[in-house]
């Protein structure tokens, strides 16, 4: 790639950092030190070394580089001289006609500003034209390495863990994230003066101690031992690359023996984690399977919310809906003809000669007790004319309001009634005979009631009648049952992702099982529908007026029926994932099929269950029996057959607590007497 380019996606796989774990394989050091939070090299198949890149760098990398740009007649011998008495330690890395590669070691960092004020004094006599300052590059390190693994091979003394000396041993310190390391490498160079700091991790320190300051080891052991609380340090451990602990395990190694040359030793090989194992290992894989799980369902919020809300609506359509279809199964009741049967009802009335015979008093206080306004017109006026001057001022008042009037003398009284209000001539008789009534007997209590019954309803609309059942079984078929489906149907996401993408793969190739990996899906999975399936209930609970699906015996269950369906079929789910390459074709896949089986099979199935109990009980192998009970082994289909009878049970055990008209009391009474409630037993 070109530059460019090549920045672009650098660009690009450094906005992920944070939020993905890249694996990169690339021949571009640069690269790799723009790229890498941690840096491995590989030879021949095998990891030699293994870090961050400053820790490679200071394990592998020469120090610094000093370039020196000069003029054609200056004097190199005399630069290196002045820099040699102020670093002893500096080698000449390149000479060339108009450049000078000088390399510093690390260990003499803090004598740079001495060095650079000496060649900055002496720029003219020493004619220097320039001066510059590099790192170690990861180039380098990657040569250094290269050359430290030939060196191995050739059966030469190399080794990286130790790279100020072959027999140096090495302290590895594991600490807190507050610790002071300043404090701890005080402690080590009080006892041993010649140590080096070879890294400081995030939990760990490294330093490389000379072998021949080993008599120092126990000391210093033991100190760092006694400061362990104040310095926040885990755990001390000095070992040799070759002879493994030194300290705590001091049988290793006795003080007059000579270390064995160490035939071939890893760049990290203290630093590198230990692989885990048993249940450890199970653990851990677990832990981080969920995690990942977690995640996906996380930032697919909007998704998992759409799949997790629709069951709970779903349930609450359902209990909705078979209210509905008792309302409308039911009919009206009698409607009791008084004018309380209307709100805001007007009563106009002309009263003529007074008279104790006139019927005006008990008309108006039949009226005023069913909450009407009476209004008393002039007895000079024609009340036929009031009332036509009323209906062209305000016409709406008219229709709506004003249902009934009268009038009354000494000799003939006539009642007036709005035949726009449906019931109203039936109001205005009732009316005018109570109060006829009543001043006829003397007493004011006397009352006529006039009910308006409706036509009774079919014996087969009735909600009280057995067959109702079945019209409430197909409601919840049609509504509930698809609900869950859709829920579970989302479960194979993520394997399908994973599958397509190759991650699947990769993760058995570390050797993960397979029994793990599903099993950590199905847990995440598996607490989602709990979850789902508890807010389900609560909605169906309290949207369950009568709880005629909701009771204490329903609603243990229904909670069955449903986890149980969740055990089976998210297993299930996930054989999906293996048949289609995009997640809306595996979706569609399953919902058809189980659409299928589940809803309409078993819609008809549960519609001609009589004839099937009847061929059943002449011939228990019969085709029907044979071909359902192969379907039973399909989650859904036997899902949609538990819910049918779930249904039916609770509708017959708990139907008449619906038929609340006078005419059906006597019909539920005797069907609670003779019919005993049934218990869920559902065969599965």
């Amino acid at each position: 790639m070109d530059p460019e380019s090549r920045r672009e996606m650098w660009d690009l796989l450094l906005s992920f950092r944070g939020s993905r774990t890249i694996l990169i394989t690339t021949h571009f050091m640069e690269e790799a030190d723009v790229l890498g939070d941690r840096i491995a090299i590989m030879d021949h198949g095998k990891v030699k070394c293994y870090g961050t890149s400053l820790f490679l760098k200071k394990a592998y990398g020469t120090g610094y580089n000093l370039t020196i740009v000069k003029d054609a007649e200056c004097a190199e011998h005399n630069i290196f001289a002045a820099i040699k008495e102020i670093i002893p330690e500096a080698e000449i890395q390149s000479s060339l006609t108009a450049q000078l590669v000088i390399n510093l070691p690390n260990e003499n960092a803090d004598q740079f500003p001495e060095l650079f004020r000496m060649l900055e004094t002496n720029r003219k006599a020493f004619c220097i034209k320039g001066m510059g300052v590099s790192c170690t590059t990861m180039e380098e390190v990657f040569l250094k390495a290269e050359k430290n693994i030939l060196d191995d091979d050739d059966g030469e003394l190399s080794s990286p863990n130790t790279p100020l000396d072959a027999s140096s041993c090495q302290l590895i310190i594991t600490k807190e994230v507050d610790c002071n390391v300043d404090l701890v490498t005080n402690l080590v160079h009080q006892y041993v003066p010649e140590s080096t700091l070879m890294a400081n991790l995030e939990t760990q320190i490294v330093y490389n101690l000379p072998a021949k300051q080993r008599n120092q080891f126990g000391s210093l052991f033991s100190a760092l031992e006694f400061q362990k609380q104040n310095f926040k340090l885990i755990s001390v451990k000095i070992t040799n690359p070759t002879t493994g602990d030194i300290y705590p395990n001091s049988t290793n190694l006795d003080d007059g023996d000579e270390p064995k040359e160490p035939s071939y030793n890893e760049v990290t090989q203290t630093l590198m984690p230990k692989y885990t194992s048993g249940i450890t290992l199970l653990k851990n894989q677990v832990k981080v399977l969920l995690k990942k799980k977690i995640l996906y369902s996380c930032r697919r919020w909007l998704l998992t919310l759409v799949f997790g809300i629709g069951p709970i609506l779903l349930g609450i359509l359902v209990i909705r809906s078979t209210y509905s279809l008792f309302k409308v199964s039911s009919g009206p009741l009698g409607l009791n003809l008084s004018l309380s049967s209307y709100m805001n009802t007007d009563v106009y009335y002309r009263a003529g000669d007074q008279s104790s015979k006139n019927l005006e008093s008990k008309f108006v206080t039949i009226s005023k007790k069913n909450k009407a306004n009476v209004i008393e017109a002039p007895s000079t006026n024609n009340i036929i004319y009031d009332l036509l001057k009323m209906c062209s001022e305000d016409v709406v008042k008219y229709r709506t309001n004003l249902l009934i009037a009268g009038d009354f003398n000494e000799t003939n009284s006539t009642v007036i009634y709005n035949n726009i209000a449906i019931h109203s001539p039936g109001i205005a008789v009732n009316l005018y005979s109570n109060a006829l009534l009543q001043e006829l007997s003397g007493n004011s209590e006397s009352y006529i009631a006039t009910i308006n019954e409706p036509i009774e309803i079919q014996e087969h609309e009735n909600v009280c009648d057995e067959e109702f059942g079945t019209q409430i079984v197909i409601v919840w078929l049609t509504i509930f049952i698809p609900g869950l489906l859709y829920l579970i149907g989302y479960f194979m996401a993520l394997p399908l992702n994973e599958r397509l993408s190759g991650i699947k793969h990769l993760q058995m190739m570390t050797k993960l099982s397979p029994i793990v990996y599903w099993a950590a899906c199905f847990i995440w999975d598996y607490f989602c529908f709990i979850v789902v399936v508890i807010l389900t209930i609560i909605a169906m609970f309290f949207f369950d007026y009568d709880h005629i699906f909701t009771g204490p015996n329903e609603l243990g269950a229904l909670i069955t029926i449903m986890l149980l369906y969740g055990w089976s079929a998210i297993f299930y789910a996930y054989v999906y994932s293996f048949f289609k390459k995009s997640l809306v074709s595996s979706m569609l896949l399953f919902v058809a099929i189980n659409f299928i089986l589940g809803m309409f099979l078993n819609s008809a199935m549960f519609l001609v269950k009589d004839i099937i109990r009847e061929k059943n009980q002449i011939n228990p192998y019969n085709a029907w029996n044979i071909f359902r009970i192969i379907t039973l082994i399909i989650p859904h289909f036997s899902y949609s057959a538990c819910i049918s009878g779930f249904v039916d049970i609770s509708w017959e055990n708990n139907r008449c607590k619906i038929c609340k008209s006078p005419n059906m009391i006597e019909a539920c009474s005797s069907i609670i007497d003779s019919t005993p409630k049934k218990i869920f037993c559902i065969q599965i």
